[in-house]
């Protein structure tokens, strides 16, 4: 009788299926040829001992890991659930395992990424920004970095795929504009936060193009709190924001609880509120959030692709890539046209 903490060998399940140790590793290695007479032996009597292949000791034989090193920030985790969520659906489904980190503080990251690299990944990828010396050591040891939703590093080897976070805060803003908004305000996450300053950008490149001057600027945590506290003091100027865009839709939903409760005002005759990444709240009818939904399954298919194409040989000069965002037109905002500035 087996203790409980012996965990059953090839060796066992050979014996017990009357096959070989050979024919064992056939049945669990994908594309081995093994008649089905003995991979029903052998797939029984695993069952019946509770076998299960050890990865890691394979690993050594064959040089493939299958782990590919996952960095994620809390923000993203709690903000853009939906992101992490389709990495790691499509990772698996490609027989790739997410080794998975989370970090409050994106410094974090040059600490993090040698004990990742001892582990042995295929690759490492990251929704957090990864720096140079962390870049550089994953290379020293042939190991891709694909950074999700950050701009690589200049002069490295890192891939960059993500969402075009500008274009769609642009367009967004335009289709403000457009409707006959001309006094916005955007409430952006944490000063210097990666996402939140291309998102910023955007906006005042269309504020800037449609020769406008934004009534103010304020930063907040990413969320819904904070997005309320911000909509009550940009609020008070005067005369009021008739618009507020929001860097992410938990602050936009805080915003527009704040204008409709707290301030008492009509949403969105009184005054537009637009979020962006399209979380799951912000259909909810109490909400009818206009935003950006982000192409996460877009994005994380091109990210296996890249992988698989990386593992191939294909030199990576060509894999970085952003993608368009959707705009999702609810009840919160009044949105015209798209259109560009003349000239």
């Amino acid at each position: 009788m087996k203790r409980l903490d012996q965990r059953a060998t090839s060796y066992d399940v050979a014996r017990l299926a009357g096959v070989s140790q050979s024919a064992v590793s056939r049945c669990f290695s994908a594309g081995a040829s093994i008649s089905l007479r003995t991979r029903t032996k052998v797939e029984a009597a695993a069952h019946r001992l509770g076998y299960q292949p050890n990865a890691l000791a394979r690993s050594l034989i064959t040089e493939r890991s299958g782990l590919i090193g996952f960095i994620v920030t809390d923000r993203t985790l709690h903000g853009s659930p939906q992101i992490v969520h389709d990495l790691c659906d499509r990772l698996r489904a490609a027989n790739l395992m997410p080794l998975f980190n989370t970090i409050s503080d994106e410094g974090a990251v040059g600490d993090l990424v040698p004990r990742i690299l001892g582990y042995r990944p295929e690759a490492i990828l990251s929704l957090a920004t990864v720096g140079h010396a962390s870049i550089d050591a994953a290379a020293r040891q042939g190991v891709p970095v694909v950074l999700v939703n950050r701009r690589a590093p200049d002069d490295t080897a890192a891939i960059s795929i993500g969402c075009n976070q500008a274009q769609g805060i642009q367009d967004l803003t335009w289709r403000l504009v457009s409707a006959g908004h001309r006094r916005l305000a955007f409430i952006a996450g944490p000063k210097r936060a990666p996402v939140s300053e291309e998102r910023l950008d955007g906006f005042r490149t269309a504020m800037r193009d449609a020769q406008l001057t934004a009534v103010d600027v304020v930063h907040a945590d990413y969320a819904y709190a904070g997005g309320r506290a911000a909509a009550l003091e940009v609020m008070h100027h005067r005369p009021a924001p008739d618009a507020l865009v929001c860097a992410n839709d938990a602050m936009a939903i805080g915003a527009l609880d704040a204008c409709r409760f707290d301030l008492g005002l009509a949403v969105p005759t009184a005054v537009s509120i637009t979020g962006f990444d399209d979380i799951a709240e912000s259909s909810h009818p109490t909400n009818g959030l206009t935003t950006v939904r982000q192409p996460t399954a877009a994005i994380a298919d091109h990210v296996v692709a890249g992988f698989k194409a990386l593992f191939d040989g294909v030199e990576n000069a060509h894999l970085s890539r952003r993608f368009d965002g959707l705009i999702v037109d609810r009840t919160s905002a009044r949105l015209g046209p798209p259109r560009r500035p003349a000239g």
